[in-house]
């Protein structure tokens, strides 16, 4: 389990991870929840966010998912599948039930700018960190 675990770590540390990993990780310091938990809820709302500037990549990637080939309607019938996933587990579908504060979303975004959020194909700044939390959160 341990080389596992350190071999999980290499592959995340070497992929430019982003937003999803940068909130888990600033969530994380803020609320007694599991990473990727926290990871699971955002995924979907992180796809759309960025879906803007890596349409492409997002396509390859969310196909793969799919087990099919890449196609116009890939990237929003990945998500789907990702959201009824997420369903089927009955996870939340956003971070409301935390009921966050506006003061909360700004410690979170805070905390959330580490090298993780350096990968997001979206530049992402401490406001549009908050920005993209407050409609999930409050």
């Amino acid at each position: 389990m341990s080389a596992v675990a350190f071999l999980s770590g290499v592959c995340l540390a070497n992929s430019g991870l982003g937003l999803v990993h940068g909130i888990a990780s600033g969530l994380g310091a803020l609320k007694d929840l599991p990473h990727g938990f926290i990871c699971a809820v955002l995924l979907p709302h992180a796809l759309r966010h960025n879906r803007a500037v890596a349409e492409p990549e997002l396509r390859e990637s969310l196909a793969a998912f799919l087990n099919e080939p890449p196609s116009a309607s890939s990237v929003e019938r990945g998500i789907a599948a990702i959201e009824e996933l997420k369903r089927s587990l009955a996870l939340p579908p956003d971070l409301r039930f935390l009921r966050l504060t506006q003061k909360d979303v700004k410690e979170v975004a805070a905390k959330s700018m580490g090298s993780s959020m350096s990968g997001n194909p979206v530049p992402m700044t401490v406001e549009s960190v908050a920005d993209f939390l407050s409609p999930l959160a409050c």
